[in-house]
């Protein structure tokens, strides 16, 4: 669609205005790509409905916002596309999609008026144990006909899968792990992220052993960064056994980090050679985890409790 507009001066000059439209069509499936949990299954799936934010913005070569849209999808499986006329001219399209946590998003635009502050900023009581999955598309546009553009979203993090093995006769009751180091935000322009460490734990889980499983996993997503996570296998008030787990999450490249809590091996794999995680003759699964969630005020207190005791007993 083309759109002409006529503006006469006093001196009866014309100048021609002339806008065309821009149609951009948004898959968001290579986010979540690659991304397997602790049974080796997609972590995230056309069959697994998992409500995703989608916001799409254009910036002017002066890096001013000229439209914005946003929307809620049920999945990263689901298409979309956006349209809007403009002008002539060299434009910067922003198309980003995150996770939900119950109603909100886990990520938020801030700052958006112009591309060169614009900073993508997590939820406050949103940490690594939420996975809260974020990609982003930035790139340029010439407007000088009418068109479409096909935006392939890519994550900006690094999706990991911490799995803990054990025994049926394993001696420990609970498995405690926390990290140290977490992300908070992205700035779009510089696509660089900001990362947050403590002297105590940033995020953390707490599991009480089922025997029925043969152990249990977790999915994290963070950006960038060198992750260093303490964890324990306890009895009681007793640390059967502990360590410190250290890695480098990079963008794009998924891992699954398996730890047996009683030989206390530790190996982290990409997950495009996770397929040897479960014997095909397996009959034995590994639970997922649904807590981790120890940042915010609605976590049971006698939980919280303990896992301050214990986080004090491992880091003697």
């Amino acid at each position: 669609m083309v759109s002409v507009f006529l503006l006469a001066s006093c001196n009866s000059n014309l100048e021609v205005d002339i806008q065309y439209q821009l149609t951009a069509n948004i898959d968001l499936s290579s986010i979540v790509s690659g991304m397997r949990d602790g049974n080796n299954r997609d972590y995230f799936s056309i069959e697994r409905e998992v409500a995703v934010h989608l916001m799409y913005l254009v910036y002017d070569e002066n890096g001013d916002l000229v439209f914005e849209t946003e929307r809620k999808l049920d999945s990263f499986f689901a298409k979309s596309s956006f349209s809007t006329t403009l002008k002539t001219g060299t434009y910067t399209t922003v198309a980003w999609a995150c996770t939900y946590e119950s109603d909100d998003p886990t990520w938020t635009a801030e700052d958006k008026n112009t591309l060169n502050s614009f900073v993508i900023k997590i939820h406050e009581d949103i940490s690594a144990g939420y996975c809260p999955v974020l990609g982003v598309n930035k790139m340029s546009v010439t407007i000088d006909k009418t068109q479409e553009i096909n935006i392939d979203v890519q994550t900006v993090g690094s999706f990991f899968c911490l799995t803990f093995e054990h025994s049926a006769f394993t001696n420990a009751d609970v498995i405690v792990w926390y990290g140290y180091y977490d992300s908070d935000s992205y700035t779009v322009n510089t696509e660089k992220p900001n990362i947050i460490s403590s002297q105590n734990y940033l995020w953390a889980s707490l599991y009480m052993i089922d025997l029925s499983y043969t152990g249990v996993y977790q999915g994290y997503f963070t950006l960038p960064m060198e992750h260093s996570i303490r964890w324990g296998a306890v009895s009681g008030d007793n640390i059967l056994r502990a360590n410190t787990l250290l890695f480098r999450a990079e963008a794009g490249k998924h891992q699954v980090i398996t730890i047996n809590i009683d030989t206390g091996a530790q190996t982290v794999t990409p997950t495009s050679r996770s397929g040897n995680l479960l014997g095909e003759n397996s009959n034995m699964e590994r639970q997922i985890v649904e807590v981790g969630k120890m940042k915010t005020e609605h976590a049971e207190q006698s939980r919280k409790n303990r896992l301050g005791k214990l986080s004090k007993l491992l880091d003697r």
